[in-house]
């Protein structure tokens, strides 16, 4: 009996291997060089196995995948006065050169595998066109390519590396507003973010040729088009894993794990030997943990090249520069720093001698470190006047108690700062109590409370990832 099961999960190995896509060493070689920022290596393999089979769909679908790789490297390289402008040239070279591979397979044998390679290749122009803003043929292109891949589920629904540019659509339609909304829903473009998140993650989780381009996509919706970074973070990490040379997403992670505070994991990343983390973000990681003096060493290092960066970088710079030498009690100016940020400063400075303490104590907390003085002021009832220093305190100690999944003391931290700060952190403290309330089980009219807030607010990027929330108090939206 045993020997015959085990036949049997034989045998369903082998047809599960069939109906999903087959990859040779030379492959898995081609896409961890591309996903590796080895480009060089990546053709050359690419190369030689064109000529053993120069009519192969699947090789040119491949090539179409490094080219995208490298528009993402030059982009990232490429300093912000020109990054459009390459960016713009370098996709319509690809737009020509993704036209010109589905020229030359006109005429191919639509099997399924084909069908899958030639509605990656429309899906791939459909996207291409709409950074370019391209509408029509955005919209044309993206049709042909879903429908295509529609088709190939139809055939083998567990043809998963299919799901993911049919995850795409569904995600990017259902977050399309606006005319462009109107008419993506008239040419039939309507989508669910939640199933298409459904698709990516199932290309993800069970495909053979796609899971990293999933990956890179989750890490965005996540990341920056949902603002829930702590999504993301599993996601950046077991990329970079993978990918060590890949420093446009090392950098991505960095900066995702210091807006975080989760400095002890910035760690690794600012040990690695290549120098690839920017100038900047090194700044910013040294203040976070108390070594102002390097801290300044690397921002000396970003004013060297000061064209690199935007014009929001370039006011950090300078606010950065302010505080190392207040924390050093070192003289400093103000006036070259943003006119909300010397208000900001002005507020601290009525209290110094307190907020001092608050941003010594913020250091200590990423260390888990303390004096008595400074576990006292952890754990003490808040002030009542809400001031600035306040506010920073509540929010620093709040994301200290997340982090040791205290979320009920981090639930109370938060829900203060969102009551008395408006402007400075009241995203952040929304972006922590979503998650605190999925852990927690809170009242039910504090979560329509905090849905209702984030539509006031206008934070549409938090209106989505509440929906869980929504979902879990059974909230109608």
């Amino acid at each position: 009996m045993l020997k015959s099961i085990l036949i049997l999960l034989l045998v369903y190995s082998n047809i599960a291997a069939e109906v999903n896509l087959k990859l040779t060493a030379a492959d898995r070689q081609i896409i961890y060089h591309t996903y590796n920022f080895e480009f060089d290596k990546a053709e050359s393999i690419l190369q030689a196995e064109l000529k053993k089979d120069p009519n192969n769909l699947k090789f040119y679908f491949l090539s179409l995948g490094i080219k995208s790789m490298m528009i993402e490297r030059k982009v990232f390289d490429e300093i912000p006065a020109r990054k459009w402008e390459v960016k713009e040239r370098l996709l319509l070279e690809g737009i020509d050169y993704a036209n010109s591979i589905l020229e030359k397979f006109e005429n191919v044998k639509l099997t399924t595998e084909n069908k899958f390679y030639l509605g990656c290749v429309y899906g791939y122009l459909g996207r291409m066109y709409g950074v370019t803003k391209s509408w029509m043929s955005a919209f044309s292109d993206g049709k042909t390519g879903r429908n295509m891949l529609e088709e190939v589920i139809e055939e083998n629904p567990e043809f998963n590396d299919a799901y993911l540019l049919l995850g795409m659509f569904n995600y990017y339609g259902d977050r399309m507003g606006g005319f462009l909304g109107f008419v993506a829903g008239i040419l039939g473009f309507s989508g669910d973010r939640d199933l298409g998140i459904e698709y990516i993650l199932r290309a993800y989780n069970n495909g053979f040729l796609l899971p990293d381009q999933a990956e890179l996509l989750l890490i965005e919706l996540y990341s920056t088009l949902e603002a829930n970074k702590l999504a993301a973070i599993a996601l950046h990490r077991k990329f970079v894993s993978k990918y060590p040379n890949n420093h446009h997403i090392l950098n991505w992670y960095f900066r995702d794990l210091l807006y975080l505070d989760m400095t002890d994991e910035a760690s690794v990343i600012a040990k690695e030997k290549n120098e690839f983390i920017d100038p900047l973000l090194m700044a910013d990681y040294y203040y976070k943990i108390g070594d102002f003096k390097k801290s300044e060493f690397y921002l000396k290092k970003s004013e060297a090249k000061i064209e690199n960066y935007y014009e929001g970088q370039k006011k950090q710079i300078k606010v950065l520069g302010v505080l190392n030498s207040w924390m050093q009690s070192k003289k400093l100016n103000i006036t070259n720093i943003p006119e909300d940020y010397q208000e900001l400063y002005k507020e601290f400075k009525s209290d110094e001698v307190f907020s001092k303490k608050v941003f010594e104590l913020s250091i200590a907390m990423r260390e888990d470190s303390f004096t008595k003085e400074q576990k006292e002021l952890l754990t003490s009832s808040p002030r009542i006047n809400n001031k600035m220093p306040d506010i920073k305190l509540a929010f620093d100690s709040g994301v200290y108690y997340f982090q040791k999944k205290n979320y009920e003391e981090a639930r109370k931290r938060f829900e203060r700062v969102k009551f008395f700060d408006k402007k400075h952190y009241h995203f952040r403290a929304i972006q922590y109590l979503i998650p605190i309330y999925d852990e927690l089980i809170v009242s039910k009219g504090k979560v329509t409370s905090l849905i209702e807030e984030i539509e006031e607010m206008d934070y549409e990027k938090l209106s989505y990832s509440v929906r869980n929330l929504a979902k879990k108090y059974n909230i109608d939206q």
